[in-house]
């Protein structure tokens, strides 16, 4: 987890190297996406209209003001996993080819039918979301890098809404989780494993009725 400065976040936004124009446009979701929570933590959105002329000096809209702050309370109001995200992966949605002429093109893959699909598809009222206090994340790497805040970002582009806890008291060598829910029905476990990418067997079932959080992660 690194705060950038203006420079840096310009360019790791605009950098290709050593990386693709897919990567790229993932990489400038992120910093959209920072740019709206930190805004919003900085008490930023409610002062638009003091901020326009300002705005209007380093930025180009068609969009205005009145329209702004229409917008504003949405963006108020919003939770970090109501925001989708879609974006291409090289080699996973599209395979790179070249044409007999030389250009560089992608072909599209299977997979990219179903990444069209879920983009055009409206979210439902049943999408997996959760309770940040539901689910606790654990740094056990002992290594003092944060790697739980790393893993709630990473969480909040799958719609889970998690808490970062700081360093577990036990380093362990590989994530575990506990389930203290009891619950099946609209679980987030089935999530957790597949964006943690945790092994079955590391996945223990605990129902607690007297709980303090549905999820325990221990990375």
């Amino acid at each position: 987890m690194h705060r950038l400065n203006s420079t840096e976040a310009l360019w790791y936004s605009r950098s290709r190297h050593s990386s693709s124009d897919f990567d790229r446009g993932r990489r400038q979701q992120q910093v959209l996406r920072a740019i709206w929570s930190g805004g919003k933590d900085l008490g930023l959105i409610t002062e638009i209209p003091g901020l326009w002329e300002n705005l209007n000096s380093i930025t180009e809209t068609n969009v205005p003001l009145s329209v702004m702050i229409e917008l504003a309370p949405l963006a108020l109001q919003i939770q970090p996993n109501q925001i989708e995200n879609h974006f291409f992966r090289l080699g996973i949605e599209t395979t790179p080819w070249h044409t007999p002429a030389g250009d560089n093109v992608q072909i599209p893959n299977p997979a990219m039918w179903t990444l069209i699909q879920n983009f055009l598809t409206p979210p439902t009222e049943n999408r997996v979301t959760s309770d940040a206090a539901g689910i606790q994340i654990f740094d056990g790497s002992g290594q003092n890098a944060a790697w739980d805040v790393v893993a709630v970002d990473r969480l909040v582009w799958d719609g889970l809404l998690a808490n970062p806890m700081g360093a577990n008291e036990e380093v362990i060598p590989e994530t575990i989780i506990y389930d203290y829910s009891g619950s099946t029905k609209g679980s987030s476990l089935e999530l957790l494993v597949k964006t943690l990418n945790v092994r079955v067997e590391n996945v223990f079932i605990e129902p607690d009725p007297n709980r303090t959080a549905d999820f325990r992660v221990i990375l």
